[in-house]
């Protein structure tokens, strides 16, 4: 029996190690000949392949998922009571009904050219969503070889005496960071939702992770150092980043709202997830141990983790949409945000951050996407202002398709709650990058 333990135990911790170091590779290792990474090389192959008619799948995919939510929620058909996956996929609210019906719709109308007005509003929107949609399929296909085969569990068993103190989180907390920091935020909320349904996280801990430990992703960061101008600065800015974004955690977690939200689990926490409270941490074996029991549990095949990735996708892709085009027309068509943003840049002068009536517009736009700020902050004279404001922003980390991720993370959280953050990180972090860069920048 000892023998068949030991055996059993050995082939886990070796399909822990071959598996990990696979997924490892394939995600981080940046091969010459590709220029980049195997994992992105699979997504830019793949979108490249799929180009001709992603858009077509996607307003077929909305279309599909508005008739689903107006059969069941709308006109609550008696027929999806005996079929739980579309009960799942298509109850909702009567606000998210509306955005259910409004998103392919709105898709559609790129199709004809008459409707010129609304699709220069959702031109950029209906795009970055079709390249979301390609991205978040494949990644979740790929995404299990560093997810679910122990790698955090070997991780947890070092760094859960230092998370548990500092940040109040597990040390398998960490996978999510690092993701996010060497991937993208995307990517890492999704590893962090398949955790949070599984088990792993609490309700505030899940939140905490998504609002105030993601790391913008190095190659995003490098880009829009280009942009503006500050390639040459790349390595003090995401220093500078990543020291802001651990400062802001640890006060953060103390404070509400996150120190006054549910710790609840999604779901109980399954045998296989280990209990950071009974764990022996910081040994090789235990690490192992832990590895090896998780490499050795069942796992998810493809086609529930492709089924998993498209449910979770009715839950936050129309919004993007809906919701994305709203802002499009705010920032282009009405002087509203730079009435609403005119506080933040009083707010930024009281810290001496220059050229702060032009910078405070670029919050809205950092709402919408990522690409969009660096092109008005090019445009400011000052390198110290625009290296001042592209800190504020990437460490902010508000893009809409991450918040909206966040929101659609079932039971997780709600608007209110994930604007009352970003205010409370917004004061906050404007102090933290003035003086940041007034003692490391000059």
């Amino acid at each position: 029996m000892d023998s068949t333990i030991s055996n059993k135990s050995a082939f886990g911790r070796f399909k822990f190690i071959i598996i990990t170091l696979l997924g490892l590779i394939m995600f981080l290792y940046k091969w010459p000949q590709l220029d980049q990474t195997l994992f992105l090389f699979v997504i830019s192959t793949t979108q490249s392949l799929t180009q001709p008619i992603i858009k077509h799948i996607l307003a077929l995919f909305l279309l599909v998922n508005g008739i689903g939510a107006l059969l069941v929620s709308g006109f609550q058909s008696a027929f999806f009571d005996r079929h739980p996956i579309f009960k799942r996929a298509f109850t909702c609210s009567k606000t998210r009904l509306a955005v259910n019906i409004m998103a392919p719709l709105i898709v559609l109308s790129s199709f004809v050219p008459q409707f010129t007005y609304l699709n220069d509003l959702s031109a950029d929107v209906v795009t970055m969503c079709t390249t979301v949609f390609v991205f978040l399929t494949v990644s979740k296909l790929l995404l299990p070889l560093v997810s679910e085969f122990g790698l955090a569990e070997f991780i947890e068993a070092y760094l859960t005496p230092l998370m548990r103190p500092v940040f109040k989180l597990p040390g398998a907390a960490v996978m999510p960071i690092l993701t996010s920091s060497f991937v993208s935020v995307t990517v890492a909320i999704m590893l962090l939702t398949d955790q949070f349904y599984k088990g792993y996280y609490t309700r505030r801990e899940s939140l905490f992770i998504t609002t105030c430990l993601t790391l913008p992703a190095m190659p995003v960061t490098i880009l829009l150092c280009d942009l503006d101008g500050l390639s040459s600065h790349w390595g003090l800015f995401y220093l500078l980043i990543v020291l802001i974004a651990l400062l802001l955690s640890i006060l953060l977690i103390r404070i509400p709202p996150l120190s006054s939200k549910d710790n609840g689990y999604y779901t109980a926490k399954p045998d296989s997830i280990p209990n950071p409270s009974h764990m022996q941490a910081g040994t090789l074996k235990n690490a192992l141990d832990n590895a090896a029991a998780k490499a050795l549990a069942p796992h998810d095949t493809p086609l529930k983790n492709l089924r998993d990735v498209l449910l979770n996708m009715t839950s936050f892709m129309p919004f993007i949409v809906v919701i994305g085009t709203f802002s499009m027309f705010l920032i282009y068509k009405t002087p509203l945000i730079a009435w609403l943003t005119k506080p933040y840049a009083l707010y930024m002068g009281l810290f001496g951050i220059q050229e702060a009536h032009t910078i405070a517009p670029a919050l809205f736009l950092n709402t919408v996407d990522v690409i969009l700020p660096p092109v008005v902050l090019k445009n400011i004279a000052s390198e110290t202002a625009r290296f001042t404001a592209q800190l504020i922003f990437m460490t902010q980390m508000t893009y809409m398709a991450p918040f909206l991720l966040t929101i659609g993370i079932d039971t997780l959280t709600k608007p209110l709650e994930i604007f009352k953050i970003a205010i409370i990180r917004i004061i906050l972090l404007v102090p933290m990058a003035a003086l940041t860069v007034y003692f490391f920048f000059h």
